[in-house]
């Protein structure tokens, strides 16, 4: 049985944890770097990763032992954690989006684990509601533009109900604006379909009232009503995100979600919440080079802003 109910633990039970923690941190690459190494060549990349802990699974230089290196030293050190019985714990919050899509090549007929497609088809205890509601929401007659936007909701559905749970502040802040950033992203996609006339702006409105629907408390779409007053939205608070055309960057709302709280982790020296940022961190260092490898090895363009581009994961 997969394990998603944790509990938090007086913050003196995670001591021996956080003193790792300020260890570990040095292994990391620092973010300054990101866009450095990312403007060099495949094997120049390769060497940078070599001088980092992923060299311990290095066992080729060619993109597929570069990708599994980089997923083995994560999925290490999770290994690690979890032996302080925080298997849950990185489940829920580091691990919970391979389950999503799992739940998305069921609704499409895919073959999964027998346990977890019972659960989906059948109902139980095992996994989480969310899981089955997804699936659930998929298996409905919804237009084909809806399929992206059910699996964001159900996956921004869990994390902050899960959040709650840690009963940490900072925690909860971080996923209530990674939710709403997250929003805002959807609604600027869609957006831009319209733009592109790949759907109307009747779709658009169609695609917010299930938003709506799903995430009843959000103040972000308490604000918007229609298309239309999503553009006015966007008009108004140009200013606020310090962006010309917020539109046009809306993965940058992701990066800076991040990089706030990377920051504001700084100051956590106790408790539940530097392992977490440490997680957050180590998570977010594996999706940016992954994304850098990939681009590397097949000479691809990453974008004039490297460090907004390979943020959203």
């Amino acid at each position: 049985m997969n394990e998603f109910n944790f509990k938090i633990q007086d913050k003196s039970s995670y001591d021996f944890l956080c003193g790792r923690v300020k260890v570990l941190e040095t292994l990391l690459i620092p973010f300054s770097e990101y866009k450095v190494i990312a403007e060099e060549s495949f094997e120049e990349f390769v060497s940078v990763i070599e001088s980092f802990p992923y060299k311990n699974f290095l066992t080729g230089k060619d993109l597929n032992a570069v990708e599994s290196a980089i997923f083995k030293r994560k999925e290490s050190e999770f290994s690690d954690f979890e032996k302080f019985g925080l298997t849950p714990f990185i489940n829920v919050f580091f691990r919970s989006s391979d389950y999503f899509l799992l739940v998305k090549k069921a609704a499409l007929g895919e073959e999964v684990e027998d346990s977890f497609k019972a659960f989906l088809e059948n109902d139980g205890t095992a996994y989480p509601k969310h899981f089955r509601e997804c699936f659930l929401d998929l298996k409905t007659d919804y237009p084909f533009y809806f399929r992206p936007v059910i699996v964001d909701v159900h996956y921004l559905q869990f994390l902050s109900d899960y959040s709650k749970l840690t009963k940490s502040q900072f925690i909860i802040d971080f996923y209530r604006k990674l939710t709403e950033n997250y929003l805002l992203m959807i609604l600027f996609r869609n957006e831009r379909f319209v733009k592109e006339n790949f759907i109307s702006k009747q779709q658009f409105d169609e695609a917010l009232k299930f938003l709506k629907m799903k995430l009843t408390n959000n103040e972000i779409l308490k604000e918007v009503t229609s298309f239309e007053s999503f553009e006015e939205l966007v008009n108004e608070k140009k200013g606020l995100y310090g962006e010309p055309n917020i539109s046009e960057s809306w993965q940058g709302l992701i990066y800076k979600t991040y990089m706030d709280t990377f920051e504001k982790g700084k100051f956590f020296n106790e408790g539940i919440e530097p392992i977490f940022v440490y997680l957050l961190r180590l998570t977010y260092e594996a999706s940016i080079l992954q994304k850098i490898a990939y681009v590397l090895y097949h000479g691809l363009n990453p974008g004039e802003n490297l460090s907004v581009e390979l943020a959203y994961e």
